[in-house]
């Protein structure tokens, strides 16, 4: 049985993802794993589930909290105001060039093991989310293989017509010089 915290989650990760080629699933595993399913403080007290830093260019506010676990006593976190806000920069985060290769990936599983590799600090991050995906059938909420995100359709078109726009003037060019009208 699906955790209700996923289920009360997904309308909004869904929202997020839409038009990328992330998973819901993915962040919604994501989402569980770094806020302790919503229940720590950064995500309770103030938004932040997916543990963002804040640095010197965030224009927002912030809250320091410890943080032993990464070698320093105090960091300061992004403060969102809302559960929307925070998926905007997650999925504005995740769409970075660095994450590249999870853009590309064609299933939830293939992109946790892309994420892992560049995203997360743990080593065991890619089995800690594949876990949380199968054990609570994350999936589901994938409505249907994202596939490339329409951004990515648009530039590559853009490049096509481009390529096609200069060979026909090309073709043109040398069709006036060998007929004169």
């Amino acid at each position: 049985m699906t955790s209700p915290f996923f289920v009360r989650n997904a309308p909004a990760v869904r929202a997020a993802t839409a038009g990328t080629s992330l998973f819901p699933s993915v962040v919604l595993a994501q989402m569980a794993l770094e806020s302790g399913f919503g229940k720590s403080t950064l995500a309770a007290r103030y938004g932040n589930y997916f543990g963002h830093k804040a640095s010197a260019r965030w224009q927002g506010r912030t809250v320091t909290l410890a943080t032993p676990h990464d070698g320093q006593k105090q960091s300061a976190f992004r403060v969102y105001a809302s559960l929307a806000d925070c998926l905007r920069a997650h999925v504005a985060l995740l769409r970075q060039p660095l994450y590249r290769a999870a853009q590309l990936a064609a299933t939830p599983y293939a992109q946790v093991a892309a994420l892992a590799k560049t995203y997360a600090e743990d080593s065991a991050y890619q089995t800690k989310l594949a876990a949380l995906i199968s054990s609570q059938n994350l999936t589901q909420f994938d409505t249907a293989a994202p596939g490339p995100a329409p951004y990515l359709v648009l530039a590559a078109l853009g490049a096509a017509a481009y390529h096609y726009r200069a060979r026909l003037r090309v073709m043109a060019k040398q069709l006036l010089l060998t007929k004169r009208f």
